[in-house]
């Protein structure tokens, strides 16, 4: 449980601070998520790392039925979900990977959009074990998942990497190959796979990741 902790108090922090107060950076995972599969009202969907809620409710409008719901290690981030979608019978909850708080095989589908690559690399195979123990043999996973490392931030998120040792909140940065080998050996099977490449003179940081993997976006199913 010490991990939990870890991120509960970095992403807390980060919270207090303004981290992802509005926004949403899920969208070309939910155009995936469209094209390979269809949602309907009997779906539930859980959302791993919901932040202030803006993809629960675009997920719920594609069926015009409340399917989806979330975890977040962040208080913050889960008083904005439920805020900003009421009536929702309790379905956000403060939770992290690798440990997430719904029963087995609770749910049908999985969207996690640049989440995993936050992860400490200790916490990777129990993670994807913990998402294979929540979901249905019917299931439909879609994730998005940076190789790169992310941005600075503003100055005023600073003294949270400071604080708790991080050169960047990209922890579990690893090859598209080596992630596949972890899903396969987790018996998944992998429906669609597509990998983003860096463009010419992409800087990220002050160091030039051209040509570089940068994302890759997967539809599993057991």
């Amino acid at each position: 449980m010490e991990s939990n902790n870890f991120y509960k108090k970095v992403y807390n922090d980060l919270y207090d601070r303004g981290y992802h107060s509005s926004g949403f950076a899920g969208n070309n995972l939910l155009d995936f998520l469209v094209e390979n599969y269809t949602l309907n009202a009997n779906n539930k969907l859980l959302d791993i790392g919901c932040s202030n809620g803006t993809g629960v409710s675009k997920i719920n409008s594609l069926v015009n039925s409340n399917i989806c719901y979330g975890i977040d290690p962040a208080d913050k981030a889960i008083e904005m979900c439920s805020r900003n979608n009421p009536n929702n019978d309790g379905r956000f909850k403060v939770g992290v990977l690798p440990n997430i708080p719904f029963g087995d095989e609770y749910f049908d589908v999985i969207f996690s959009s640049d989440v995993i690559e936050h992860l400490l690399t200790e916490d990777i195979d129990k993670s994807l074990e913990e998402i294979h123990r929540v979901t249905t043999e019917e299931c439909n996973i879609f994730l998005d998942i940076a190789l790169v490392p992310e941005s600075h931030r503003p100055g005023n998120w600073k003294p949270v990497y400071e604080k708790n040792n991080l050169e960047n909140l990209h922890t579990a940065l690893i090859s598209s190959d080596e992630w596949i080998d972890k899903i396969k050996k987790c018996n998944f099977n992998i429906e669609k796979s597509d990998l983003y490449y860096q463009p010419k003179g992409q800087m990220i940081n002050n160091k030039d990741y051209s040509g570089k993997e940068g994302c890759l976006t997967l539809h599993l199913t057991k």
